[in-house]
Formats: C-alpha cells, sequence, structure tokens
C-alpha cells in the first residue's frame, strides 16, 4: 500500500485518503471546508444559490442519484438527527402549524377530498392489522382522560343540539324496520329470560 504524508496534520496516510493531486488528507481537506462554510455562511449560500439557478438541472440529476444512491446513509442520518434535536423540531413544527393553521387545514382537506378511497382502503387495513393494539391503546386512553372524555361529550351534545336530533331522526327514518326488528328482538329475549 503507497502511503502519503498530509501538509495539514502531518500523518502517514494510504494515498486513496487524500484528495486527489493534492498533498491534504480528506479528514484535513472536510475540517477546512467545514471551518470555510462556518465563517463564510453568506457568501457560500449566495454561491450555492447562484450555482443552482446556473444549473439547476444538473443539480437536481445530482440530488436524485446522491439520494439513489445513499437512501440507507441519509435514512440513517434523519433518525440521528431527530433524536438529538427532537425538543427543536417540536418546537419549529409547533411555530410553523401556528402561523400556517389554515393553510395547512385547507391542504388536509384538499388532499383527503382526493384520496378519500386509498385512505379509507389503507386506515381499514391498518385497523385490522392491529385491532387488539389500536383497542388496549383506546382503553388506556379512556381510563387516562374519563373526565375530560365525558365533558367533551357533554359540551359537544350541548353545543349541537338540533343538528344530533336532526342527525337522530334521519337515521330512524333510515331504519325504520331495522330499528323495529331490533327492538322485537329485545323484549322477546327479555320475556323469554323471565319464563
Amino acid at each position: 500500500m503507497i502511503m502519503k504524508t498530509c501538509s495539514k496534520c502531518g500523518e502517514q496516510k494510504a494515498v486513496d485518503l487524500f484528495v486527489k493531486n493534492s498533498a491534504t488528507c480528506k479528514d484535513c481537506q472536510r475540517e477546512y471546508q467545514r471551518k470555510y462554510r462556518e465563517n463564510n455562511r453568506d457568501k457560500v449560500n449566495k454561491w450555492q444559490q447562484k450555482y443552482y439557478e446556473n444549473n439547476k438541472d444538473k443539480a437536481i440529476k445530482w440530488q436524485q442519484k446522491y439520494c439513489e444512491d445513499n437512501k440507507v446513509k441519509i435514512k440513517e442520518w434523519h433518525k440521528t438527527y431527530r433524536e438529538i434535536n427532537k425538543e427543536k423540531i417540536s418546537e419549529q413544527q409547533r411555530e410553523h402549524h401556528k402561523k400556517n393553521k389554515d393553510k395547512i387545514s385547507n391542504q388536509h382537506r384538499e388532499y383527503y377530498e382526493n384520496n378519500k378511497e386509498q385512505l379509507s382502503e389503507k386506515q381499514r387495513k391498518y385497523n385490522k392489522k392491529n385491532k387488539e393494539q389500536i383497542k388496549a391503546q383506546q382503553r388506556e386512553y379512556f381510563e387516562k382522560n374519563k373526565d375530560k372524555i365525558k365533558e367533551q361529550k357533554r359540551k359537544h351534545r350541548e353545543d349541537n343540539k338540533d343538528k344530533i336530533k336532526e342527525q337522530q331522526r334521519a337515521y330512524y327514518q333510515n331504519n325504520k324496520e331495522k330499528i323495529k326488528a331490533q327492538q322485537r328482538e329485545y323484549y322477546a329475549n327479555k320475556i323469554a329470560a323471565k319464563g
């Protein structure tokens, strides 16, 4: 293995650990670039912006190829970043949501309207696959929030009296026979239990 001495750190390293046609190793070059970017942030941003504008297609193709070739690495980086910056990300998301509440609601509504069937199917499959887990979560949530849920239901009934009555009337009209059959069955079972 051919070795070479780095002109910056003075360490002897394998030739493939050096920048091509340079006396500087890749580690030192990376460190130099990092410091340079840190000290010249505005200058670097302007240059990158200008380069991107002049080479849009090339930049997009490079980005796509890089993402394709480094899927696992990128996924791992994002995971690590999210873990380290959990609070920061949550705060940013809260702020963003607060500032763009209406816009986000409209986007969600629009997306839901355009993808109703796929979303319903996806939800059905998920519910079927995770039936027991969902029931356990619901039970746990209900136990922890009994009073809160009761209050929400009471308030909802209070605020939507007319709407609820109308829905009940409509349901009864559309399901008269079914309701009567259920009532007959209920009373028949009650009488049979007594006798």
